[in-house]
């Protein structure tokens, strides 16, 4: 199964040391490329986010339809509303 997902699921368990409880339940995960951008952010609070960024079942990938994630950033977070509509 292949998951699309935001920066909270993610974050929290690269946090708590479980990331790979999501390989276990999914073969692949999706992000968009502003998610992986505010995960990077966690770097800036001595957070090694090395392990999303070697996982080969993690796969960074931007938005296809860019009018449709420019509306709906007008009420979402840029990570939401890039991952509404994929490929």
């Amino acid at each position: 199964m292949i998951i699309i997902s935001d920066t909270s699921p993610i974050s929290n368990l690269l946090l708590i040391g479980q990331l790979p409880l999501l390989q276990k339940l999914y073969d692949q995960l999706i992000i968009p490329d502003s998610v992986f951008q505010e995960i990077q952010a966690l770097e800036t609070f001595g957070i090694d986010t090395s392990t999303i960024q070697l996982a080969d079942w993690i796969t960074v990938q931007p938005a296809s339809d860019r009018k449709l994630v420019q509306s709906l950033e007008a009420d979402l977070d840029k990570g939401e509303s890039k991952q509404l509509r994929w490929p």
